[in-house]
């Protein structure tokens, strides 16, 4: 059936953005977790397909911009989540204060730009939220020549995004194939019990990608 948006999903009070996202994201969060709800409920049911196929104690969230927010949020909140990423999203909500006891990464956009005061806001709740991770479960990966919209569809066709300075200099589709290994790196390790190399440290094939030191 039809779901229909109401204004709690929307940032209608930009007054204060700290506050306004704080309460978005746990309504986000909130969004997620119904849908884990109802894969369980899907797994439990006698007769229907998906009945014992889903194998939810290997579950892991991750999204972008605020969906990233809304991933760590969801992996504060609910434990069901095991892993998480943010792909360059700044972060609000309980999380930031509380942080994390799982699995987190965070790809972010090249941090040789970082000149504005959010940015760096970013950067410390980054920091400070994967300071309470375990010290061999928590990535901070920054893209050289990426910018926000380069994790997004936006990166492989034209638009006028790229004119403002949302898209990097780096080729769309190699961004994003850098992206998907990382991400694809990371869940393995976590979630398949299969680490991979990518996470040990800088990888020839991909220079652009960096570690930084969480």
């Amino acid at each position: 059936h039809v779901a229909e948006a109401t204004t709690a999903g929307n940032l209608s009070d930009t007054s204060n953005m700290q506050a306004a996202g704080a309460g978005l994201v746990t309504v986000w969060a909130q969004d997620v977790m119904f849908v884990m709800n109802q894969l369980d409920r899907l797994n439990a049911t006698p007769g229907i397909m998906w009945s014992q196929r889903l194998d939810l104690t290997r579950l892991g969230v991750f999204g972008h911009s605020f969906g990233g927010a809304t991933a760590a949020q969801v992996c504060q909140m609910d434990m069901r989540c095991k892993a998480g990423i943010d792909l360059d999203g700044a972060l609000f909500g309980p999380v930031v204060q509380t942080g994390l006891e799982r699995p987190f990464m965070v790809i972010q956009s090249d941090t040789g730009s970082c000149s504005t005061s959010s940015c760096r806001t970013f950067q410390n709740e980054v920091q400070a939220i994967l300071h309470t991770v375990p010290g061999n479960e928590r990535y901070d990966l920054s893209i050289k020549g990426a910018q926000h919209f380069n994790f997004s569809d936006y990166a492989v066709y034209f638009s006028p995004v790229r004119a403002f300075g949302l898209l990097g200099s780096i080729d769309g589709v190699r961004g994003l194939q850098i992206t998907r290994a990382y991400v694809r790196a990371f869940f393995d390790t976590f979630l398949n019990q299969t680490p991979s190399a990518l996470l040990r440290g800088p990888a020839s094939m991909y220079p652009e990608a960096q570690f930084l030191t969480p």
